[in-house]
Parts: C-alpha cells; structure tokens; sequence
C-alpha cells in the first residue's frame, strides 16, 4: 500500500477535536473520564483521565454525541488509546 504525502495511512479523513466523553465502569470499576482527541469515522484518539487499565470493548459516551459508540481498544501508548 502507498502511503500519501505526510505520512498519513488512513482511509477516512480524521478530525482535531477536543471532546469530553466517558467509559461506562461495571459493578467493581468506577465511570473514566476521557477527552476525545481525534475523531474519524473508523476510529478516535482518546486520552483517558487514569492510567488504569481499560476493557477491551466498551462503549464510550461522547458529551457532544446523543449516542453511544461501540469502541475496541487498537493501540495504547504515552498515555492514550485508539
């Protein structure tokens, strides 16, 4: 696969955003606070409030969205996940 000029290897145009979010906790974890740092329609950039370790699979509740996105964990590093 070629990649485009700058790098870029996406296959939807990413958006800069800064919204608030959480990530529903269960019986035994508490809700994470988040800022959604990137949002695409194949993915987001998250920068979760805890270095806690998050679940796999969850759903993740943007403030600026009146629904919930399923998400599943891709990548972590420095502090976020995608």
């Amino acid at each position: 696969m070629a990649i485009p000029a700058g790098g870029e290897r996406r296959k939807t145009t990413r958006l800069r955003v800064l919204y608030g979010a959480q990530i529903p906790g269960d019986d035994y974890s508490p809700v994470i606070d988040c800022q959604v740092r990137s949002f695409s329609m194949a993915g987001a950039r998250l920068s979760p409030s805890t270095r806690r370790r998050l679940p796999p699979r969850f759903d993740l509740r943007v403030a600026k969205h009146d629904r919930p996105f399923r998400a599943e964990i891709v990548w972590q590093r420095d502090g976020e996940v995608g």
